[in-house]
């Protein structure tokens, strides 16, 4: 961001951000921490790792799959326990975020997304609202994750919602 506000092809004034997947987690977890963006739109985001590693939302088999999962992650973040890892993964959570985020946000989901799942974004959605927060939702209906690059009709729906939403936000004076 410092970078591209010192572009002499960018106003400073009107930088929004837009993300797929990860990329979209890291649109909202960096919205949480720049109040000078004017705009985020997260495709498929995960919102709330701990929901989605939470070993008691799954039966077997899939539980096995959320064990694995975890480990991944303990890994990652060079935890030896999950409680280590929980706060790291907690933080790395846009839902945990809300408060901070001060640029309105488009969320954009598939109806059946598999690995991220829809009740994720709904909440946070539901979340930002409740703390006075601008929030549009996007379910793409029989979308899965990331529909986008995989359906043309689809990511046709997606793309000219995100055009409306960053041409209202990004506008001069807006």
């Amino acid at each position: 961001l410092v970078h591209l506000r010192k572009h002499p092809r960018v106003d400073p004034e009107r930088i929004g951000l837009l993300g797929f997947s990860k990329g979209a987690m890291l649109s909202l977890l960096i919205a949480s921490r720049e109040v000078k963006l004017k705009a985020v739109v997260a495709y498929y985001p995960l919102a709330d790792f701990e929901e989605w590693l939470d070993l008691n939302r799954y039966s077997f088999p899939k539980s096995l799959l959320v064990r694995g999962m975890r480990r991944y992650f303990m890994n990652q973040l060079q935890a030896s326990t999950w409680e280590e890892a929980r706060p790291m993964l907690r933080a790395a959570s846009p839902i945990h975020s809300v408060e901070r985020i001060q640029a309105p946000v488009l969320l954009i989901h598939g109806e059946k997304d598999r690995t991220a799942p829809l009740e994720q974004v709904q909440n946070l959605c539901g979340t930002l609202r409740a703390a006075g927060k601008r929030c549009d939702l996007l379910i793409v209906p029989s979308a899965g994750h990331v529909f986008n690059f995989r359906d043309e009709e689809q990511g046709k729906i997606a793309w000219e919602a995100t055009m409306k939403f960053l041409d209202h936000h990004l506008q001069e004076g807006s």
